[in-house]
């Protein structure tokens, strides 16, 4: 075990009588302690592959090579000096400790947690249609709903989704520049999203041009015709 020791590149020996020391077979070098500034995404899948960056706050040059998601070891890219991104591996849910290594033994937490969940899965939207320009107040009904998600609505947008409990959000619909169907998935964060999706119909915006009568008993039950563009059956 090496003892404390101020940053510096130091020999090493081996001594078996407290007097005589052996040929030096390398250095050993301190450096200093580790100060991660953000580990980011700190939640996912519990299938694995979130591709997680670690920034640290000085520069490490090829110090660090794995990280560690509790007992388990990945391999780390360097995409700059201080940056390094690691893909989760497969792991039960729950929340794991985060470590940098470099030689395979040692291993320094970064002071960031990993929460393995299992992923959103969408049951049902309502309403699941709604005009191009949008606006729209969707409901979303599903099963491990977490805080600070995302809608998206296929390639056309994004909105934050209010989470109201682990089976329901609400998010409102982007406008869009022409009627289509789009599919509605879940971003739990910057980079994973559910393991499934729900067609949202966007349609031209209800415009009434005329109703017939125009006047009516104020006892209600007369019939209104109505007339105008845009309309839509009942589902």
């Amino acid at each position: 075990e090496s003892p404390p020791h101020h940053n510096a590149h130091v020999s090493l020996y081996v001594t078996n009588n407290n007097v005589e020391l052996s040929d030096m077979a390398g250095g050993f070098e301190y450096v200093d302690p580790i100060g991660v500034l953000e580990v980011s995404p700190t939640i996912g899948s519990g299938h694995g592959g979130t591709l997680v960056t670690v920034r640290l706050d000085v520069r490490q040059e090829n110090l660090y090579t794995s990280c560690s998601f509790g007992a388990q070891v990945v391999t780390a890219t360097r995409v700059t000096s201080s940056i390094l991104q690691c893909v989760s591996p497969a792991h039960a849910v729950g929340v794991v400790e985060t470590l940098l290594g470099g030689d395979g033994i040692n291993f320094d937490p970064t002071g960031f947690s990993f929460r393995f969940m299992d992923a959103p899965s969408l049951q049902s939207i309502f309403p699941s249609v709604g005009p191009t320009k949008g606006g729209t107040h969707i409901s979303v009904v599903g099963v491990h709903f977490v805080e600070r998600m995302q809608c998206k609505f296929g390639s056309y947008g994004m909105s934050d989704a209010t989470f109201l409990s682990t089976s329901l959000v609400k998010c409102r619909a982007p406008q869009i520049a022409v009627p289509l169907s789009v599919s509605i998935s879940l971003l739990y964060n910057a980079n994973d999203s559910s393991d499934d999706s729900l067609d949202f119909d966007y349609h031209p915006p209800a415009r009434i041009s005329q109703f017939i009568p125009a006047f009516g008993h104020e006892s209600g039950g007369g019939l209104v015709t109505v007339l105008g563009s845009g309309f839509l059956k009942s589902r």
